[in-house]
């Protein structure tokens, strides 16, 4: 992104996108104090990175129970959206890990052959026999 030709990937979401990204430089570069990507800053070789936090304590606002209940009708109203596709659900953020999770405690863990023997032999590394392991995973070791 520094190097000669400068440059970086487009951003998504078109114009909103576009803004998306101007707001955030501006928020993480200026406001923080730090130089934004703007040429007339040194970048010494490297990326700058800056950052830039907001806190916001929801009892100082409309308080935490209205912003509960606002939420919950919220998310309640989203996943009542009919579906772009009809076999799959309307998802939220936080959706997608949340079945994954649940699928991985039904199923475990897919983890190829090198990995698992990597982490055998970091195991016996750390005093924790193959046969060990094997015992704690079941048999399937």
């Amino acid at each position: 992104m520094y190097a000669e030709p400068h440059g970086a990937l487009l951003p998504f979401g078109g114009h909103k996108g576009y803004a998306l990204a101007v707001v955030t430089e501006l928020l993480a570069g200026a406001l923080s104090g730090g130089p934004t990507i703007q040429p007339g800053n040194p970048r010494a070789g490297g990326i700058i990175n800056n950052m830039f936090a907001v806190l916001v304590d929801p009892a100082r606002f409309a308080g935490v129970d209205w912003l509960r209940r606002e939420i919950d009708g919220f998310v309640e109203y989203v996943k009542a959206s009919p579906p772009a596709d009809p076999k799959a659900p309307v998802l939220v953020p936080g959706d997608p890990e949340r079945l994954a999770r649940a699928e991985r405690s039904r199923s475990g863990i897919e983890v190829d052959a090198t990995t698992w023997d990597e982490i055998l032999a970091a195991g016996e590394q750390v005093g924790v026999s193959r046969a060990r392991v094997d015992a704690l995973v079941g048999g399937r070791a």
